[in-house]
């Protein structure tokens, strides 16, 4: 990673040392280097700039890390709603190492291990090329860690698939209905969320290798919005966490209020608290509260920190807003017209976009993070 002027600035207006130092300050936030600023990348006021990717006369519509942090990947479109994919090696943000071209598909992720991309039911080989098509409506999810099986939905029944060999079925079992409102997966696991009549959900764990269903739980409620933890060991449905990492399931608290969210790692849940200008960190494992603090001017969050350390929140002016959770404190503060894609898996870089416009080129920016 590059800790200098963008390589774009430099190459193009290189003039000694002290203009390059000139061009870095406006980066952040001065006057120089204006004669030309549609080659100077915009960045998030009061933050600091590790480098930057020119993308063009493109809208950015999504970029994330690699999942072990050597590349980004861009997804992009264009005013004909062309749509392509590039990734960028973090150690050389020049050019490209790799465009994938007409993806049909506004958002390309990683598969869990990087090994492939996909969207819109389709997989690529990191080479470009698509290895794998199926109906975006039956698309599932690759299998619980493991990059050469997928996963497709159709009606109610579950079907594994290779990567590499057009789809070949490995296996295919029914589930005992076909809404799935929630699916996650975990492990060799498969959890099933969805409304059995009014006011009750089921809550089915479905063992993969077997096929067949490991437990099941019924709650009643007046909510059909569920969400799972990162190791399944958990459900929100509500304002009611359960455990259900047992034989049977665990009321752990009925007074959660608003959206939640957890950090990557499980240890934290955030919650914007609805009707107020609050959020709320819980502790995941013992579902304490730990702290609520004031985000005035926020309508949400946007981003957790892999650790659950940090929050990002989104103003109604589109200016974001970093804050320590332990603390509630505000660290820092990023112009408006720059757009969140989120953190690196160390949480030490966040990504923001900024989108082509009047004639600017659109570029990708990496931060540190406070």
């Amino acid at each position: 990673m590059h800790h200098t002027t963008p390589h774009h600035v430099a190459r193009k207006y290189w003039r000694g040392f002290a203009f390059s130092m000139l061009c870095l300050l406006s980066m952040l936030g001065n006057e120089g280097c204006s004669k030309e600023p549609e080659d100077t990348p915009p960045s998030p006021k009061a933050g600091t700039v590790i480098d930057s990717i020119k993308i063009g006369k493109k809208t950015i519509e999504h970029v994330e890390y690699h999942p072990n942090g050597s590349e980004i990947l861009v997804a992009t479109s264009t005013s004909s709603s062309n749509y392509e994919a590039s990734l960028w090696s973090t150690s050389d943000l020049k050019k490209p190492k790799q465009k994938i071209n007409d993806t049909k598909s506004s958002v390309i992720q990683y598969s869990p291990k990087g090994t492939y991309l996909y969207g819109n039911g389709s997989v690529w080989n990191k080479k470009g090329h698509e290895i794998q098509k199926v109906s975006s409506s039956h698309w599932l999810g690759f299998y619980p860690g493991d990059d050469e099986k997928f996963l497709t939905h159709e009606g109610t029944k579950i079907s594994i698939h290779k990567t590499k060999t057009k789809g070949e079925t490995l296996a295919t079992f029914n589930i005992n209905n076909s809404s799935l409102v929630a699916a996650a997966k975990r492990d060799s696991r498969l959890f099933q969320f969805y409304p059995d009549s009014d006011g009750v959900v089921v809550i089915d764990v479905w063992n993969l290798e077997s096929k067949q269903i490991s437990k099941s739980f019924s709650i009643s409620t007046s909510s059909d919005d569920g969400g799972f933890s990162p190791d399944g060991s958990q459900i929100i449905v509500g304002t009611k966490i359960f455990d259900i990492s047992g034989t049977e399931k665990k009321e752990v608290t009925s007074n959660f209020r608003g959206s939640p969210s957890y950090s990557r790692d499980g240890s934290k849940i955030l919650s914007k608290i609805s009707g107020t200008d609050s959020v709320a960190v819980w502790n995941a494992k013992t579902v304490k509260k730990i702290k609520t603090f004031k985000i005035e001017g926020s309508l949400s969050i946007t981003g957790i920190s892999p650790n659950g350390s940090k929050c990002i929140t989104k103003s109604s002016s589109n200016t974001y807003y970093i804050w320590d959770t332990s603390t509630g404190i505000k660290l820092k503060s990023f112009t408006e017209g720059n757009t969140f894609q989120g953190y690196s898996p160390d949480g030490s870089k966040l990504l923001f976009s900024k989108d082509s416009e009047g004639g600017k080129d659109a570029y990708v920016i990496i931060v540190k993070t406070p």
